[in-house]
């Protein structure tokens, strides 16, 4: 992946620790073709749905054909937008918690850790914070009522 690669078309950057200069060892592939390196073990340990995927046999018999980076990392194809992947990666890695999320990058994620089995205790601390939020509250009221009762966040379900 050369620098260039950074950039998607529609202008999303991939900003470090995920980007080409990263220290990864395999590559998520957003829907729109922008690559994210990231580490196996953490993806591994957030979701058991991964760890599975990486334990399955890497021999030539059972390969799915991929493209291959110049740095010859697995290329692994997401159905998830860039901006969902980010947001997924940010709250896997040991960083900092995600800023205010807009209602629907919320909503992405939650389906995104929903399919990947990922327990949610680092994304409520994210979520929490739209409820807080009266242009938020406002603008999507139903779909925040839903979020919140997918999530077990009775407080918040209330507040919608």
């Amino acid at each position: 992946m050369s620098e260039d690669q950074d950039a998607s078309k529609d202008g999303f950057i991939v900003p470090a620790p995920f980007d080409s200069f990263s220290p990864g060892d395999c590559i998520l592939q957003s829907i729109e073709g922008v690559q994210f390196k990231a580490v196996r073990q953490i993806l591994a340990l957030a979701s058991p749905m991964m760890a599975d995927m990486f334990a399955l046999p890497q021999g030539e018999s059972h390969k799915v054909p991929r493209e291959e980076t110049s740095d010859h990392l697995p290329i692994i194809p997401m159905q998830e937008d860039a901006e969902t992947i980010h947001n997924l990666l940010v709250l896997l890695y040991p960083t900092s918690l995600l800023g205010t999320l807009g209602v629907q990058a919320t909503i992405k994620l939650v389906k995104a850790y929903d399919k990947y089995l990922i327990p949610k205790d680092r994304l409520l601390l994210s979520v929490v914070a739209l409820y807080n939020t009266k242009s938020a509250l406002e603008a999507s009221p139903i779909e925040l009522y839903r979020m919140a009762w997918e999530l077990e966040m009775m407080e918040e379900a209330k507040i919608a």
